[in-house]
């Protein structure tokens, strides 16, 4: 109970710290834009897209002969059920494209990868979310969605920078900064005893 409180207090100071100075104006992966800094930066994720399996051919029937009579001494035979063959497309199904790096600054949320570079200011949001490991944001500047593989070991941490991002663009990073430091005040007061040092010596 003790390292879990002393885990989120950990994380919610460095929150803090973060959206006061605006972000990490240090990071030298990304080209930042003027007053840009990064929030978080996820390594080896992938980038997913819908993907067609291979098409196969189906052969066609020959079907049955049926002899309906004889024409100059010659039989003939009428076919039943014949079909040609055709092609068949391969299903759709959703798969790595890409790989590369994802991140949340405090105006934009990005993808690098190997073959192409996706990036989505903020302000043009519509929704975002996070689940089964992947984080997915719809925005205006978009035809498609954004989805990025992430694992579901960081899905509750991404989605809580997510979560900050969206709001310092809607509120400002001061009512955001007043609300992590309301949360870690809530969280002292409820600090739990530490059994090997109850006394806090």
């Amino acid at each position: 109970m003790v390292d879990a409180w002393n885990h989120q207090h950990e994380e919610l100071q460095k929150a803090l710290n973060l959206i006061k100075q605006g972000g990490d104006f240090t990071n030298n992966t990304l080209n930042l834009q003027k007053g840009e800094g990064v929030y978080i930066q996820v390594h080896n994720v992938s980038l997913l897209g819908d993907v067609k399996s291979a098409g196969h051919y189906v052969s066609g029937h020959q079907g049955i002969s049926i002899p309906i009579g004889s024409l100059g001494g010659r039989s003939v035979r009428y076919n039943v059920g014949r079909s040609k063959g055709h092609y068949e497309a391969g299903a759709t199904h959703e798969a790595g494209v890409d790989t590369g790096q994802f991140y949340i600054t405090n105006t934009r949320i990005i993808f690098v990868g190997t073959k192409k570079t996706t990036v989505i200011p903020i302000s043009t949001v519509i929704s975002a979310n996070v689940a089964s490991g992947a984080v997915t944001v719809s925005s205006s500047k978009l035809t498609k969605t954004l989805r990025v593989w992430i694992g579901s070991e960081l899905e509750e941490w991404v989605s809580e920078w997510i979560k900050l991002a969206l709001a310092v663009n809607s509120e400002g990073k001061d009512k955001v900064a007043e609300d992590l430091t309301n949360q870690i005040v809530e969280l002292e007061a409820a600090k739990p005893n530490d059994p090997i040092n109850p006394n806090g010596a």
